[in-house]
């Protein structure tokens, strides 16, 4: 069998595919959300950024400006549903949306509410080993 897929390796570094479009990232101050941010940026996105890192957030919107990138970033610990609230009016405050204000956090709020549950239990999971 054959599969003939489009590698990263394969793309034009910073073809400006996401140029004019908006990106919400969560985790996206270090890590693997890192490199996303990275990713994203590099491509043309305005990106705005969730994450629990204070620090974290800081450094990475020092690095994101001296390159250039627009990338915006606002601390809030998903696990916490106020701050996801506040997380997600201090994004629509700052990005232009392709959709109604409403519509949007009313999709985002569904998404986190559903991953909410499993984040909760986290802790909880690995006290029991």
């Amino acid at each position: 069998m054959t599969y003939n897929i489009k590698s990263a390796a394969n793309l034009t570094p910073n073809s400006q595919r996401f140029l004019g479009k908006s990106v919400l990232i969560t985790g996206g101050a270090g890590g693997m959300g890192l490199a996303a941010t990275r990713m994203f940026a590099a491509e043309g996105a305005e990106v705005s950024v969730l994450d629990v890192s204070h620090d974290a957030g800081q450094a990475m919107i020092q690095d994101m400006s001296e390159k250039g990138y627009d990338v915006f970033f606002e601390q809030a610990d998903l696990s916490k549903s106020k701050e996801i609230n506040a997380g997600i009016d201090a994004v629509l405050s700052k990005r232009r949306l392709e959709m109604t204000q409403a519509d949007f956090s009313e999709q985002l709020r569904k998404i986190i509410h559903l991953c909410h549950p499993v984040s909760a239990s986290l802790p909880k999971a690995r006290d029991h080993h």
